[in-house]
C-alpha cells in the first residue's frame, strides 16, 4: 500500500511541472518582442505610405519603395542582384522591337547610310534609298512619292539666271510682244530702257538679235552683234585656225586600203597589186607622212628569178603610174614555200617639181627557211627615190610586184595606209 502511493505522489509532481512549463511559455508567446509575421505591414516592416510598393531588400525581410512624386516613371530592374526603381523608360536597351509610325515611330529597324525616311501611306513611312552622286531630290507631286534624279531645265527650275552663275540675268523678249516702254536693270549699268520688241545687247547679256539663221552656229564676235558659222558641206566640222571657227572637211589623218579578195595566181610579170593603191587625200602629204603595206604570198616550185616590188605614185592607181622606189630581193629557189613581204615609205621632203624625195624599206619573212621565196631567212632592202611632183591632184601611191620569169605567186592577204597626214 505504501509503494503506490510514491507513485502516485511523484506523478502529481511531475504533472505540476509540465503545468507551470506550458503557463511560462503561453506567457512568452503572449508578451514576445517579435510579433507573428501575417498581421499587417506594419507589424511586418515598419510603417508604410500611400503608394508605396513593397519588395524583398534581403533574405525574410521586406522593404518599402516609396512612390516617385514625378508623373510618368515606371519601375525599372538595376540589374540580377539589384533593387528595383523608379526610373524613365531607356530607349537604347529598354525597349525592343521597331515603334510603328502610328504611334510617333518609324516602323523601321535598319537602316543604310543615305536613307532617307518618307511618307508612302498616311500610316506608313519608307526608306527611299540613296543613289549615285549628282543626283537631286525631286518632288513627284501631290500625294506621289519623291524619288532622285536630274533637274530637267524646262519643268523644274524657275526664275532667271544671274550671270555670277553663267546666266545673262535677264528675260529675253519676243517680236511679237508688247511695245511699252519699260526699265530693267542690267549688270553693266543701273537703269537701262528697253521695249519688249528690242534686241538684248550684248553688253546686256544678250545677241543684239531678234532672229537667228536656222541651224548656223553662234560664234562670238567681241562687244558687237556675234557672228555665225552655217553648216556648210554635209560631213563638215568645226575646225579653229587658232584665231576663229569654221566649218571644214574633216582632217583625215590616215587613209586604208586592203583586198577583200584572192588575186589569181600569177604575178610572172609586173603587176599592180590590188588593194596596194591609197589616194592623197585632197588636203595633201606633209614631210613625215608614211606608206605602209603588208603582203602574203605563196609560191610553187616554178619560178626563182629574184622578186621586185615597186612604189608608184600617179593619178592612174595602174602600172603605168612611175616608179618612185624599188626594192630587189635575192633569187628564189625551186621550192614551195609561204611568207610576208612588208615595206614602208616616208615622206622626207614634198612639193611641185622634183621637191618630194620618199625613203623606202622593206622586209621579206618566209617559212622555208633558205629555199622557196630566198636564200636568206629574213631579208631587208632600203633604197631612196628620186625627186618627183608630189602635189598633183588626185594621186595615188600603190605598189606593183614582180615575181619573175615562171612565178606561180597566190597572194590572201593585202593591207595598205597612207598615216601621218596634214
Amino acid at each position: 500500500m505504501k509503494k503506490f502511493n510514491l507513485i502516485s505522489s511523484a506523478n502529481r509532481a511531475l504533472s505540476l511541472f509540465w503545468l507551470v512549463a506550458i503557463s511560462l511559455s503561453i506567457i512568452g508567446i503572449a508578451f514576445a518582442a517579435t510579433p507573428n509575421p501575417g498581421h499587417n505591414f506594419t507589424e511586418v516592416s515598419g510603417s508604410v505610405a500611400q503608394g508605396d510598393i513593397m519588395y524583398g531588400s534581403a533574405t525574410d525581410v521586406f522593404s518599402a519603395l516609396a512612390k516617385n512624386i514625378t508623373a510618368t516613371r515606371y519601375l525599372s530592374n538595376t540589374g540580377a542582384s539589384n533593387n528595383p526603381a523608379w526610373a524613365q523608360i531607356d530607349l537604347t536597351n529598354g525597349v525592343t522591337g521597331a515603334l510603328p509610325a502610328t504611334n510617333g515611330g518609324t516602323g523601321q529597324s535598319t537602316y543604310a547610310v543615305g536613307d532617307i525616311l518618307y511618307a508612302s501611306a498616311a500610316t506608313v513611312l519608307s526608306k527611299l534609298a540613296d543613289v549615285a552622286t549628282g543626283n537631286a531630290l525631286i518632288s513627284g507631286g501631290v500625294g506621289v512619292a519623291p524619288s532622285w534624279g536630274k533637274i530637267d531645265l524646262t519643268t523644274h527650275v524657275s526664275g532667271i539666271l544671274p550671270t555670277a552663275n553663267g546666266g545673262t540675268g535677264i528675260a529675253f523678249f519676243t517680236a511679237a510682244g508688247p511695245t511699252v516702254a519699260r526699265t530693267y536693270t542690267f549688270p553693266d549699268a543701273a537703269a537701262t530702257v528697253l521695249t519688249s520688241n528690242a534686241a538684248v545687247t550684248v553688253a546686256q547679256g544678250g545677241t543684239g538679235l531678234t532672229t537667228l539663221t536656222a541651224n548656223n552656229v553662234i560664234l562670238g564676235n567681241g562687244a558687237s552683234a556675234p557672228a555665225f558659222v552655217a553648216p556648210g558641206t554635209s560631213g563638215n566640222v568645226l575646225t579653229s585656225n587658232g584665231t576663229t571657227w569654221s566649218s571644214t572637211a574633216p582632217t583625215v589623218r590616215s587613209v586604208y586600203n586592203q583586198s577583200v579578195t584572192t588575186p589569181a595566181a600569177g604575178f610572172a610579170s609586173d603587176t599592180y597589186l590590188v588593194g596596194s593603191s591609197v589616194a592623197i587625200p585632197a588636203t595633201g602629204l606633209r614631210v613625215g607622212t608614211r606608206y605602209h603595206l603588208i603582203f602574203q604570198v605563196s609560191k610553187t616550185a616554178a619560178g626563182t628569178a629574184t622578186p621586185i616590188l615597186t612604189i608608184r605614185f600617179g593619178t592612174a592607181g595602174a602600172i603605168g603610174d612611175t616608179s618612185r622606189c624599188a626594192m630587189t630581193w635575192t633569187a628564189q629557189t625551186a621550192a614551195t614555200d609561204t611568207g610576208t613581204f612588208e615595206i614602208w615609205a616616208t615622206f622626207r621632203t614634198i612639193g611641185s617639181g622634183t621637191s618630194a624625195v620618199i625613203q623606202c624599206a622593206g622586209q621579206r619573212r618566209h617559212g622555208a627557211s633558205v629555199t622557196g621565196l630566198g636564200n636568206l631567212v629574213s631579208q631587208v632592202v632600203a633604197t631612196t627615190g628620186g625627186g618627183f611632183d608630189s602635189t598633183v591632184a588626185n594621186s595615188i601611191i600603190g605598189t606593183s610586184v614582180n615575181g619573175g620569169t615562171s612565178a606561180a605567186w597566190t597572194i590572201t592577204l593585202v593591207q595598205a595606209e597612207l598615216e601621218n597626214l596634214p
